[in-house]
């Protein structure tokens, strides 16, 4: 079994990382957790088989719709400029160490203060050359050592544990920016996901009422313009739904020499007029693209 599918599922070429089951969840419209299970299979097989319907959808209407939609969001990044180790450690020794040093630097002026007082009082009583004194003399010493290595040590811990809760605290704020960015491409990828949803819908809507229309014309053999249920959809909506069309499919939109897109072009023209059939030509087809006269491919019977 995959780290992103149960044992049993396989998901679609291409889908080979537990983000790319989750951006195809999103589009299925299924709880989005990174794993291919039965009712994520369920719901790519019933979009597969949708997707070959009677009106002949191309596999990845709902794809380019999604694909479009994620482009509208603009989905902010989080991101922590967290200081390197070296530079927590120098940032916390600049604040301790001075009151580690000042210690240090009272602890042996204390020492060797303690060690005068011991000669002059030696002096006094006639004891200069006393193996007494100088041992006493040495035991200052390395008490006065022993304390200097104390504060050391107690510097060094300290220096330490500031730099570890430091680090800890960058830690928490870098999985923090995660989780929040990872949160803010899910909503993105859910409102595509909707969007697109509503899209295809329209779409499927609009092939619906084509189909039939188409079949109410065949039947009586009489003119789309003869039927005023013919035309389903208002001019504007027309021209929403080309503008949703793929940049292949407005090409051929306008372009196309056959029979049946022929007949959809007229639906198109007489929808919108000449003066609104060229206008939505003009921004509908890429400049390179563009040619004269009503011709090309319209998916839809009026």
């Amino acid at each position: 079994m995959a780290s992103y599918s149960l044992t049993g599922y396989t998901p679609p070429a291409g889908v080979d990382s537990r983000q790319k089951v989750k951006e195809y969840q999103s589009r299925l419209g299924v709880t989005v957790d990174g794993i291919w299970g039965p009712k994520t299979q369920a719901a790519y097989e019933a979009s597969t088989a949708q997707n070959k319907n009677a009106w002949s959808m191309p596999a990845s209407i709902y794809g380019s719709y999604y694909d479009q939609a994620l482009s509208l969001f603009s989905v902010p990044t989080v991101h922590v400029n967290a200081p390197s180790r070296a530079e927590i450690e120098s940032d916390v020794a600049a604040s301790l160490r001075p009151a580690t040093d000042q210690a240090i630097e009272a602890r042996r002026t204390q020492g060797e203060a303690n060690m005068a007082e011991l000669d002059a009082d030696a002096a006094s009583r006639g004891m200069g050359a006393s193996t007494y004194v100088t041992s006493v003399k040495e035991r200052e010493m390395a008490s006065t050592e022993r304390d200097v290595a104390l504060l050391e040590s107690n510097y060094a811990a300290a220096l330490s544990e500031r730099v570890a809760s430091y680090l800890q605290y960058y830690a928490n704020l870098e999985l923090q920016a995660q989780m929040q960015n990872a949160q803010m491409q899910y909503n993105a990828q859910n409102a595509a996901a909707s969007l697109a949803s509503q899209w295809y819908a329209a779409y499927q809507s609009a092939n619906a009422a084509s189909s039939a229309a188409s079949t109410v014309k065949r039947s009586t053999g009489g003119s789309a313009k003869d039927d005023t249920a013919y035309f389903s959809m208002t001019p504007s909506e027309y021209e929403d739904f080309v503008m949703r069309m793929g940049q292949e499919d407005r090409i051929l939109l306008f372009s196309s020499d056959a029979t049946r897109w022929k007949e959809s072009r007229e639906e198109l023209y007489d929808a919108l007029g000449s003066s609104g059939y060229a206008s939505l030509k003009a921004k509908a087809m890429p400049r390179q693209s563009r040619v004269v006269g009503r011709t090309g491919i319209w998916p839809m019977g009026k």
